[in-house]
């Protein structure tokens, strides 16, 4: 029986590696303040990108340029759109999203400066190439309600300063990045698109929880898989199951105020994104799928 201190010292090394592995992205604050986009760094099949939502990807890729912030300290990381390849995952960019339907999307890096910078900041790439989604335990649901997390970036949480910096104007965004606990409600598999759909409860506008979850959109859905590694030693590992979309209306409690938040699980991310990055895959010439790949390192 492993004590309090032992189980969060596991949580603690889980939520580092979550964090390695996220990002948050904001659009130009002079244009557009307090837009904020989350998403998590993955690798699949040679390629390397940021899954997110499609409504995300489609308002970064429709900007000027926006910003990455990949580390605690300030810092400026601008990226323009023609960086990037938006691969829509399920639905036409003509289309537009709606609720209950395909709201995912992976930008491929396409610009080696961009992972030069990643990879210099201690940013990570999640591996989905090989993991068996049947060997987790979640589709027989076989799996702890209470061992989800959802790594976001509440659009509420930034806070813009401007400061006179050597006769200049700089504008300063401070912006939290979260780990954030939810409780497995449900899981939906719709018939008509053939994509999943995860739900997770999670605390508003108390105990340090934001009153709204705007920003969170397009971050990571991980499980803790409570695990032993090859030595024995108990570990929490982190998985990639899903990515968040939606967040529903509050609702109070008999403890304390509610949100539910929805996105894509595992079909989705495992299944429909997967198959569509290796489509890409088998189309793509071989220089341009190598250009990137993280072995080259």
């Amino acid at each position: 029986m492993l004590s309090a201190n032992q189980i969060q010292c596991l949580l603690d090394n889980s939520f580092s590696f979550i964090w390695q592995h996220s990002v948050a992205m904001i659009l130009s604050p002079d244009v557009t303040p307090n837009v904020v986009f989350s998403g998590t760094f993955v690798s699949c099949f040679g390629y390397v990108g940021i899954l997110t939502a499609g409504h995300c990807a489609s308002a970064l890729m429709e900007s000027s340029e926006f910003y990455l912030l990949i580390r605690k300290d300030a810092h400026r990381f601008e990226v323009q759109p023609s960086q990037f390849f938006h691969l829509r995952i399920g639905y036409d960019e003509a289309e537009g999203h709606a609720l209950s339907q395909p709201d995912l999307s992976f930008l491929i890096i396409k610009d080696r400066r961009i992972l030069n910078m990643l990879i210099a900041n201690s940013r990570f790439f999640y591996e989905m190439s090989k993991l068996k989604i049947e060997d987790t335990g979640l589709v027989e649901g076989r799996f702890n309600s209470n061992n989800w997390i959802i790594a976001g970036s509440a659009a509420e949480d930034t806070k813009t300063q401007s400061l006179l910096i050597s006769g200049q104007t700089e504008k300063f965004i401070t912006l939290g990045a979260s780990v954030i606990k939810g409780n497995f409600v449900g899981h939906d598999l719709q018939s008509d698109y053939g994509f999943d759909y995860i739900k997770l409860k999670v605390v508003s506008s108390s105990h340090g929880f934001p009153d709204s979850y705007n920003g969170v959109s397009g971050g990571g859905i991980w499980y803790l898989k409570f695990t032993k590694t090859a030595t024995g030693r108990d570990v929490f590992k982190p998985l990639l199951i899903g990515v968040a979309c939606w967040q529903s209306r509050k609702k109070i409690s008999h403890e304390h105020t509610e949100r539910i938040i929805s996105g894509h699980g595992w079909v989705s991310v495992y299944g429909h994104f997967r198959k569509a990055l290796f489509e890409k895959s088998q189309t793509d010439p071989r220089q341009i799928r190598d250009r990137l790949r993280l072995n080259n390192y």
